[in-house]
């Protein structure tokens, strides 16, 4: 089993985050976007109000980061944060 510990600093920058470690400095977000079949507008009242929890729910327990969640009546859309894909050396 190969484990990698990378020591890495968040550094700001003109309100952007970059991540900065051994050799590659990145700002990686992933940009989701859901919709209910036919963009139906079902999100609204209770349903929106316990969308959120849900998606807060699921993120503290995986231990994710939300950096913005937008749900319209329409669709959802949220950021989040993303880890390089290629370890430091």
């Amino acid at each position: 089993m190969l484990i990698i510990c990378v020591v890495s600093t968040i550094i700001s920058d003109m309100d952007e985050k970059y991540i900065h470690e051994e050799h590659t400095v990145h700002h990686i977000l992933y940009h989701i976007i859901f919709c209910p079949k036919r963009r139906k507008k079902v999100l609204a009242g209770p349903v929106h109000d316990r969308l959120e929890q849900i998606a807060r729910e699921v993120t503290q327990e995986n231990d994710w980061q939300i950096v913005e969640l937008a749900i319209q009546p329409d669709h959802v859309q949220s950021l989040h944060p993303g880890q390089s894909l290629y370890p430091a050396d």
